[in-house]
């Protein structure tokens, strides 16, 4: 979980490779082709299937599940990156997904990403606070020993590191 451009995809697909679990990514649960949102109870009851599953990977913040994702997760990863940091990604990641350089496969179907993000997107980007995640792990009493925190990217790379990356 955390800001957009943080890594939260790229980390999901690298771990479900590593552990051979499957990857559910959240935005392809919420959005139908151009962006649209789905029904909220068509995605909450996507969200519950995959909860049913012995093992999975979910990769995605949306608050309205997070209390229950966090309830029956093994381990939780938040990414608590600064905003600038994020804002540079998400602009370097959209300039090579329409250049071609890089394949977005977490995208959902029918939804492309602009050359340069709109403005609402960056806002959200820049707006956006881990402190509503970091209450929801304290309220589920999650186990803090099962909980990564990156709040810089060597703490990231030592981590990856340790997984033989």
């Amino acid at each position: 979980m955390g800001r957009s451009g943080s890594g939260k995809s790229t980390f999901a697909k690298l771990l479900g490779e590593k552990l051979n679990i499957e990857v559910f990514h959240l935005d392809q649960k919420f959005h139908d082709p151009d962006w649209q949102p789905k029904e909220q109870s068509e995605f909450i009851n996507s969200v519950r299937e995959i909860l049913t599953k012995n093992e999975w990977i979910i990769d995605g913040n949306y608050s309205s599940t997070l209390k229950e994702r966090i309830l029956k997760a093994d381990a939780v990863y938040l990414y608590d990156y600064s905003r600038y940091l994020c804002i540079f990604r998400v602009i370097k990641r959209s300039i090579r997904s329409n250049t071609g350089m890089e394949v977005r496969t977490e995208l959902p179907e029918g939804c492309t990403e602009n050359f340069i993000p709109e403005y609402e997107f960056l806002k959200f980007v820049w707006k956006y606070k881990t402190s509503k995640i970091y209450s929801i792990i304290e309220e589920t009493n999650f186990d803090r020993k099962n909980l990564m925190i990156f709040n810089d990217r060597k703490k990231f790379r030592d981590y990856l590191r340790q997984l033989n990356y």
